[in-house]
């Protein structure tokens, strides 16, 4: 874990340093919305290992990607290329499979066989669910993170101390672990891989787990996911409101985090009633429930009678 954390610390202090590194950090989303992809992917398309900086895009697909015109920190050139890679029905891996289609399987197309495009590297990334009133963060709190950043840079000027001001400018910004995966493991294309507080092990029994391990208490916690038959820690859907209705009419509602958790601890009359309302569209929940543990019955089979994972309207 701390091996991870010093990673994230390092990818940290390089985007605070513009125009010191080599690679576009916003390529992958480029890619990504360029090819109607349900994923953004990982580096390790276009860079070797993951490994980016000057001399890195040694892959297939980012050689192809160069040879039409693609070059560092040029979003413009990129899609250029992209649309000229398309057009020529490049494949990288002499599959038989063109790259754009390989990618919107989420496969890899460096790797013949069609090897799902499951990077080693782990991308990191903060956010929270709030109560209803604030919006949906999907960045670290700048003053969280600044007091944690600086501590960093205190404690790296002692060489003893070098892993421990990493690990305290990471953990100051409360970030999770997050590795790109294959759709077909997950529909959001990312599985939460590690880390604690708010963002951890999207899809399991909320309540449940915490009674047994110990954790913080809450009334009411779950996650919407991106299928009814999602796995336990795949990335859910983010900026859903989960609206929730007791006996008495009062209602909380809770917007999901950037892995598709929410959880309260405020209390309503029971039964309570639930819906998702999302994108000018709501889905409820016919049956009055008693229990906040929503991913008790939300499993990817169903319990309870549930019809699956809680999913976006």
């Amino acid at each position: 874990m701390a091996m991870r954390w010093m990673v994230g610390a390092s990818l940290g202090l390089v985007a605070l340093s513009a125009g010191t590194a080599q690679a576009s950090t916003g390529y992958p989303g480029v890619v990504q919305s360029k090819l109607g992809l349900s994923y953004a992917p990982p580096c390790s398309l276009c860079h070797e290992g993951g490994r980016t900086g000057a001399g890195t895009v040694t892959t297939a697909f980012g050689a192809a990607l160069r040879a039409r015109g693609a070059k560092g920190s040029d979003d413009v050139g990129l899609e250029a290329a992209l649309d000229k890679l398309v057009v020529d029905g490049v494949d990288s891996d002499k599959d038989g499979v063109k790259d754009g289609d390989e990618l919107k399987k989420g496969t890899d197309p460096n790797g013949s066989g069609g090897a799902p495009l499951d990077a080693p590297e782990i991308g990191y990334g903060c956010g929270g669910a709030t109560v209803a009133g604030h919006g949906p963060s999907r960045a670290p709190d700048a003053g969280i993170f600044a007091v944690g950043l600086v501590a960093g840079v205190v404690l790296l000027r002692r060489r003893r101390w070098l892993l421990a001001g990493v690990v305290a400018a990471v953990a100051a910004g409360s970030c999770y672990d997050v590795s790109y995966v294959s759709t077909d493991k997950c529909s959001t294309g990312a599985a939460w891989t590690g880390g604690e507080g708010e963002r951890m092990d999207p899809g399991r029994a909320c309540i449940d787990c915490h009674g047994k391990e110990g954790g913080p208490r809450f009334t009411f916690a779950g996650t919407v996911m991106g299928k009814l038959t999602e796995e336990d820690g795949c990335v859910g859907s983010t900026g859903a409101q989960v609206v929730l209705v007791g006996a008495d009419g009062k209602a909380v509602s809770i917007t999901t985090n950037d892995v598709g958790n929410f959880r309260t601890n405020l209390t309503l009359a029971l039964p309570y009633r639930a819906k998702i309302v999302a994108n000018g569209k709501t889905k409820e929940m016919t049956t009055p429930q008693t229990s906040g543990d929503c991913n008790a019955c939300h499993t990817k089979t169903g319990a309870n009678a549930a019809p699956g994972r809680l999913t976006m309207p």
